[in-house]
C-alpha cells in the first residue's frame, strides 16, 4: 500500500505532521560551550520542506546554537516549496550531492520502491552514509524513515554504520494503513558483537510495539 501510494506521486510520500510533531519532543541537543555552536540539518529528499522546517522551527530557539537547514530535491515544483522555507535548497538528484561528514543531523525519507532486487531505501541510506560519500559527522544523528519490512534489508548497513539505533513505529492512524517506523541511530561503530546482536535483532522485527 505504501509503496503504490509513493509510485503514484513519482516516488514522493511525506512524513504526516503529526508524526513529526511528536518525534520533536524526544529530541534533545548535549550544548558544550565552545565545542558546539551549530548543526546543519540535511533532508536528501525534503520535497516540499515542511519536514525540515519543522524540526528547524523547533531547534532555532535553542540559546548558542546555530541551526541551519540543507534540502535537496529533484522534482521542480517541491523543490520551489522548499526553497521558500529552507535555508539553503539544491535542484538536483541527491546521488550527484557532493558534500563532507558536517553534517550534524539527517532526515532520510526516501522512495518506497525495490529495483534490480534491491530496495531503494537501502540504496539511498549506503550511498549517503557509506566510507565514499558519508555525509555525517561523528555522532551525527539519523532520522529514517522506511516500511517495517524494510528493516531487513537494512539491517546490516544500519549496524555496521550507526550505534545507538532505535525504531519507533507511527501512531495507529498512520501505522495501520503504511506500516511505516522510523530508525534512529548515532553515526558511529559499535563492538562487532554489539553490531550482530542488534542486526539480528532488526531482522527479526515483525511488530513494533514502541510508538512516538
Amino acid at each position: 500500500m505504501a509503496r503504490l501510494a509513493s509510485q503514484s506521486k513519482a516516488g514522493y510520500y511525506p512524513i504526516p505532521v503529526e508524526e513529526i510533531e511528536r518525534i520533536i519532543p524526544h529530541l534533545r541537543i548535549n550544548y558544550v560551550p565552545g565545542e558546539q555552536e551549530y548543526i546543519n540539518a540535511l533532508d536528501p529528499c525534503c520535497g516540499e520542506g515542511e519536514a525540515l522546517q519543522i524540526f528547524s522551527n523547533a531547534m532555532k530557539p535553542v540559546d548558542a546554537i546555530r541551526f541551519t537547514s540543507y534540502g535537496v530535491e529533484l522534482e521542480q515544483t517541491r523543490f520551489e516549496k522548499a526553497a521558500a522555507v529552507l535555508d539553503h535548497t539544491i535542484h538536483e538528484d541527491y546521488a550527484l550531492l557532493r558534500a563532507n561528514d558536517a553534517y550534524s543531523m539527517m532526515g532520510l525519507n526516501p522512495p518506497y520502491d525495490e529495483n534490480y532486487k534491491e530496495r531503494s531505501e537501502l540504496r539511498f541510506l549506503r550511498t549517503l552514509s557509506g566510507k565514499a560519500k558519508n555525509v555525517l559527522c561523528k555522532n551525527g544523528l539519523l532520522m529514517f524513515c522506511i516500511p517495517q519490512a524494510v528493516l531487513a534489508p537494512c539491517a546490516i548497513h544500519l549496524t555496521k554504520t550507526f550505534k545507538d539505533i532505535r525504531v519507533f513505529r507511527f501512531t495507529d492512524d498512520f501505522f495501520d494503513q503504511f506500516e511505516q517506523v522510523v530508525v534512529f541511530g548515532s553515526h558511529g561503530s559499535s563492538p562487532l558483537t554489539e553490531q550482530r546482536k542488534q542486526a539480528k535483532h532488526l531482522r527479526a522485527q515483525k511488530s513494533i510495539r514502541k510508538k512516538f
